[in-house]
């Protein structure tokens, strides 16, 4: 149970050096850990954690605060915040908000483990669509005013990011963090203009949510070149 994996994180030798929330296959974890990096897990619906909720909050601030982790990876769902749903708040303003409000409570609880991370003297790394009005939620606008915040934005058909006819898909992202050691790994990934990009909707887009295993790498190399320059 989330109860009993707290219990043993915070029983357990302190300080990990990757958590990751809303990580879905938690791609950058799983190279982390064959690095010989220690993780705090993922905090994600696929591991029975819901961070809309209080109680997982309240444990996973609990965990933050007494274990400690050298970097929060986190992947907000951006379904109410990203270039779509700008369209979907005008033209189907009902079901645009029954997707808000199921983002909206995590979005800002992400942002509350960002500025802890920095009060701590942590970091962390935020991904989201190109552009995002997640950051508009409170306390991002905090957190990105702090001097220490940087923004990379990349496109995904750099990464192998493959649409449903075989084509690349541009999908532009941004990455939000603390250090650019962080984001320095993924800033080439972008578009040299050599190819047409395909352009899926629908089920096809939400399939592109999952990172390709280059781009999981190029951040898994941010991260651990951070942990070895602050030993």
């Amino acid at each position: 149970s989330f109860d009993e994996l707290v219990y043993l994180l915070t029983n357990a030798p302190p300080g990990d050096d990757i958590v990751e929330l809303c990580g879905g296959e938690a791609r950058v974890t799983i190279l982390c850990v064959r690095r010989q990096c220690r993780s705090g897990g993922n905090y994600d619906l696929v591991t029975g954690i819901d961070l809309n909720q209080h109680h997982d909050q309240s444990k996973f601030s609990q965990y933050q605060t007494n274990v400690g982790v050298a970097v929060a990876l986190m992947a907000p769902r951006c379904t109410a915040f990203g270039p779509l749903s700008y369209g979907n708040k005008w033209h189907h303003y009902e079901a645009w908000l029954r997707s808000y409000k199921e983002s909206y409570p995590h979005a800002r609880f992400c942002g509350r483990v960002a500025l802890l991370q920095y009060k701590l003297l942590r970091d962390w790394l935020c991904e989201q669509p190109w552009p995002s009005e997640l950051f508009k939620e409170d306390p991002w606008p905090e957190v990105l005013a702090d001097p220490r915040s940087v923004l990379a934005v990349i496109h995904q058909c750099m990464t192998k990011q493959i649409g449903p006819r075989g084509g690349p898909v541009k999908k532009p992202t941004q990455f939000r963090g603390s250090s650019e050691m962080l984001v320095k790994p993924v800033r080439k990934f972008v578009c040299d203009g050599t190819h047409d990009h395909e352009s899926p909707t629908g089920s096809a887009l939400r399939r592109l949510q999952v990172w390709s295993w280059i781009l999981a790498r190029g951040v898994a190399d941010g991260v651990c070149t951070l942990l070895q320059l602050s030993l």
